[in-house]
């Protein structure tokens, strides 16, 4: 995108970060997120979620926690999807007690616990066999 010189901003690469992911193409995305930042933009919370969503679903949560605690260690505050997002992610491979960390975490950025992460939190307990932690 560079070489074309057009004026690109950080509302043109959060998509792509966003597409090249879900195109299974993490690899390029992390790319363009990358090309961003070494361009001067810095990414918004958006394309940050945009990131972290595609780790979750398409490579790897562990990634997904790297990205959200570097997010974090930038000055960002994480917002309701960036917690959502991760918390299904890592309920999904299991790591439940890793999930109720970041529900903790949600709280103390003051985020209102939804009915929904509780779903899911229940939900995943049910599965792993943990029905009264659950």
């Amino acid at each position: 995108m560079k070489k074309r010189k057009y004026g690109i901003d950080v509302v043109t690469y959060t998509p792509l970060v966003h597409r090249f992911g879900y195109a299974d193409k993490i690899k390029r995305a992390k790319k363009v997120f990358d090309e961003m930042i070494k361009e001067g933009l810095l990414p918004s919370i958006v394309t940050y979620n945009a990131l972290i969503q595609i780790l979750c679903k398409k490579d790897s949560v562990e990634n997904a926690v790297l990205v959200f605690e570097e997010m974090v260690g930038k000055g960002y505050v994480p917002n309701l999807m960036a917690y959502s997002v991760l918390v299904r992610g890592l309920c999904h491979t299991g790591e439940m007690d890793k999930a109720l960390e970041f529900m903790g975490r949600m709280k103390d950025d003051e985020w209102e616990l939804n009915v929904q992460m509780y779903n899911i939190v229940i939900r995943y307990f049910c599965d792993v066999g943990e029905k009264k932690r659950g």
